[in-house]
């Protein structure tokens, strides 16, 4: 290290702390992002958080699920659904960003040359899109069998627990 590093090294974290706009931050937060669906969020950007909630109020009125595990596979409806319509968008978006990105598009057969430019994206998106109708159907399968099946009880609210005696009662010892 040549003597001039190590002060540069103590100032460095001085002058670099990172977005300071509230804009920045949320900006920064995404850095990590590779598709929406391993965000920590259902909303990216250029989403609108309010669709998302009229799809979830759609689907809870629909299922009207009575039982944690019943909302937990709602749950993975309503993600699912949202996940499938990105996915479309993303896949028009590719197909526009080919088709506009091109330098000599060939008017004879513009998809063609698209698809040939873009065809491992395609591929990979088409995965997703599997994957995700996959995880629908799973969910829908497994809401359907819950809902088919009757509720426990809950238990009464009037049950009162005898609480544990601390102290052990002596063992009765026989001669």
């Amino acid at each position: 290290m040549t003597p001039p590093q190590p002060s540069a090294h103590r100032a460095h974290p001085n002058r670099s702390t990172g977005p300071r706009s509230a804009a920045g931050k949320a900006r920064s937060s995404m850095n990590a992002l590779k598709t929406g669906l391993y965000a920590n969020s259902l909303i990216i950007p250029g989403e609108d958080p309010a669709h998302l909630k009229t799809l979830s109020d759609e689907y809870f009125q629909r299922y009207r699920p009575a039982a944690p595990e019943q909302r937990d596979q709602v749950d993975i409806l309503v993600r699912s659904t949202w996940t499938l319509r990105r996915l479309a968008t993303a896949e028009a978006q590719v197909w526009v960003y080919q088709i506009e990105g091109a330098d000599n598009l060939s008017p004879n057969a513009p998809l063609g040359q698209a698809f040939h430019n873009c065809d491992r994206t395609l591929t990979r998106l088409q995965r997703i899109v599997n994957g995700t109708q996959r995880n629908y159907r799973d969910a829908l399968h497994e809401l359907e069998r819950l809902q088919a099946l009757p509720l426990a009880p809950d238990p009464p609210s009037s049950l009162q627990i005898s609480p544990v005696d601390p102290v052990p009662k002596p063992a009765l010892l026989l001669p």
